[in-house]
């Protein structure tokens, strides 16, 4: 229940930040520029635009690699064995052979399978908050860097 809350959470939030790129931040970079568009030694600064975050966006593309390797983990090589519709008192090993095993090494009958929704959840939580990551980091933002200058400062 809590992967699934923390997944809600996130896809509520992903429209206000997609807002939140609107008209204003345009103004906001013009006032910028005009603001720093010459200075006293003379010059034009120069604007650069890159990712915010670079660091949180590439955690974010691991997290949401690591989350869909568990997503599709939970629906192939990691089935549970699914016991629902057998008796209370059937065993697994003694009964009946787990879920995925070779007809060919059991004389037992071999259980049903069923995804594993512990891992699923899982995936798909990691895959979420690594989403969130990217969108975050990779956020672009425009900075100035002001005509190149040479500084002194001496210390006594």
């Amino acid at each position: 229940m809590k992967p699934l809350v923390i997944v809600l959470a996130l896809l509520l939030a992903t429209p206000s930040a997609a807002l939140a790129q609107g008209p204003l931040t345009s103004q906001a970079r013009a006032e910028v520029m005009r603001q720093y568009s010459t200075h006293p030694g003379g010059g034009e600064a120069v604007a650069y635009t890159g990712m915010e975050h670079p660091l949180m966006f590439w955690i974010g593309v691991g997290m949401v690699a690591i989350g869909l390797v568990a997503v599709v983990a939970s629906t192939t090589w990691e089935r549970d064995s699914d016991l629902s519709e057998e008796y209370r008192n059937v065993r697994l090993g003694r009964d009946l052979a787990p879920c995925g095993t070779d007809p060919k090494e059991t004389a037992l009958p071999i259980a049903d399978c069923q995804m594993n929704n512990g891992l699923f959840w899982a995936g798909t939580g990691i895959a979420g908050i690594g989403t969130g990551l990217m969108f975050y980091g990779g956020r672009q933002t425009q900075y100035v860097r002001p005509y190149p200058s040479v500084r002194w400062s001496v210390r006594f």
